[in-house]
Order: C-alpha cells, then sequence, then structure tokens
C-alpha cells in the first residue's frame, strides 16, 4: 500500500482525512504545521500527500495568512517530485487555484471542508493516485475576481458585513468609523463595479452575493452554501486584517492585492 502523511494544522480534519484514505493509503504521519511536514517528509518520503492551504501561519507582513500549503508543495515537489499532492482547504479563491497548478499540485479540492459526499474527495484521490489530475467539481473557473479586485479592503469588510445581516451603525461601530464613511463604502462599490446607482442596497447585496457565493445549488451535495463562503471569507481572509483596517493602514490597498499574499 503507498503511504502518505496528513498536512492539517485542525485535528478536527485529521479523522476525515484518515476516512478517506483508507483502504488507499497508509497514513505515517498527521502534521499540524510547515516545521512537523518537512520533517515527515524528510523521514518518510510518502507516496502521497494531504496538504492544507492555509496552516496558521502568518505573512511576514502580517497582512494575513499565508500560503502555507503552497510553500509546502513547491519545497515537496523540488525534493520529490513524484509525490503525488492533494490540496484540501476550506477557502475557494480562485488565486490559490492558479499558484496550484504552477507547483503542478495533482489534486484540488477547493472548499473541500464543506463538500458533504466523502465519495467525491475518494474518488478524486484514487484519480491522483493513478497518475490523473483532479479538480474538484465545486470549482466555478468563472468565478469573477478581477472585478471584485477593485473593491478595497475597507469596502470589502463592509460588504461582507451586510451580507452577513449588520446594520449600518453596527459595521461603523465594529470598524470604529462613521456611518458616512459606511454609506459612501457602498456607493463606490456601485461606481467600481457599474451597478446603477439608482439600485437599492438589496439590489447591490444580490449583485454581490451571487459573485461572492460561487455556485450554490441545494439540489447538489458538494456545494458551497451561500454563507458559508462568506463565513469563510470571513474567517480566513477578514478577520487576520481587521485590526490593521480600523488603524487606516489598509484604506487604499485592493483586494487584489491582499489575496495574492
Amino acid at each position: 500500500m503507498q503511504t502518505a502523511i496528513v498536512v492539517e494544522d485542525q485535528p478536527v480534519i485529521w479523522d476525515y482525512a484518515k476516512s478517506c484514505l483508507a483502504g488507499l493509503c497508509e497514513i505515517k504521519e498527521y502534521c499540524a504545521s510547515t516545521e512537523e511536514a518537512e520533517e515527515a517528509f524528510r523521514r518518510y518520503r510518502p507516496d502521497f500527500v494531504w496538504l492544507d492551504c492555509y496552516l496558521g501561519e502568518l505573512c511576514d507582513s502580517g497582512q494575513g495568512l499565508k500560503n502555507s500549503g503552497i510553500l509546502l508543495a513547491s519545497w515537496m515537489k523540488s525534493h520529490k517530485p513524484d509525490t503525488k499532492l492533494f490540496l484540501f482547504t476550506a477557502s475557494n479563491e480562485k488565486n490559490i487555484l492558479g499558484h496550484a497548478r504552477e507547483v503542478e499540485i495533482e489534486g484540488i479540492a477547493l472548499g473541500g471542508k464543506y463538500i458533504r459526499n466523502q465519495d467525491l474527495v475518494r474518488t478524486g484521490i484514487e484519480k491522483v493516485l493513478a497518475g490523473e489530475k483532479w479538480l474538484s467539481p465545486n470549482i466555478v473557473e468563472e468565478f469573477e475576481l478581477d472585478e471584485l479586485g477593485k473593491i478595497t479592503v475597507f469596502e470589502f469588510c463592509v460588504v461582507c458585513s451586510l451580507l452577513l445581516g449588520k446594520r449600518t451603525q453596527q459595521i461603523a461601530d465594529e470598524m470604529d468609523t462613521t456611518r458616512k464613511r459606511v454609506n459612501n463604502a457602498v456607493y463606490r462599490i456601485k461606481d467600481k463595479l457599474s451597478v446603477d446607482h439608482k439600485a437599492s442596497r438589496e439590489e447591490v447585496l444580490d449583485f454581490l452575493r451571487e459573485k461572492m457565493k460561487g455556485s450554490f445549488d441545494p439540489n447538489d451535495n458538494y456545494r458551497i452554501s451561500e454563507i458559508v463562503s462568506i463565513n469563510t471569507m470571513v474567517q480566513e481572509f477578514l478577520s487576520p486584517v481587521m485590526d490593521r483596517i480600523k488603524t487606516g493602514e489598509l484604506n487604499k490597498l485592493k483586494l487584489k492585492d491582499v489575496v495574492k499574499l
């Protein structure tokens, strides 16, 4: 049986990975950090690596989490090119897909932690072990990141907060700003995304929701639901930079620049 290591900083996912790999690979070790993963990789030289994208390790700039998994993947491929890599992450950001392809990662499950159909993941692992490439079908390739990239980090905070049902005054209080600045952010978003300025706030949110949530079909058990997708963005992207937003440091920074970190 082929050997594997699991690289995931959330132990709750270890059982899920173990179940998906059962009968396919012998798991040699579970790793929760880059350091542990490199040590295990050197020790076992595995045939297969189950790899998370974000391991809770911050960028040197302090502007959010770094793509630890992508960096590890590149390091692993440079040391043992024939090891099959399977990127499994809660994120569904298109830029991760591009980075993963550059490193030639064989299997990619974006939004993986919310794929309820475990057989789908096992099928992907089987294909990768057989020498094929696999991409989870919940990924929406045409996700318009370029358009959303026009939005500043502050504006993105406002959007996420509104989508989560927060009122203008609550958003202003949480971000240590004014109602006027929050309302102006909505106005600028309309302008940047070419939304009719006569459109109501609800219509603007419906427009943004469709772009941000990915493709959601309640009849497909592997699709990412709207609220899960939004909460994932808040957890993995928004929270790490919120404090710096309040200081005004990131007011002029664009979302498309931040997602590259």
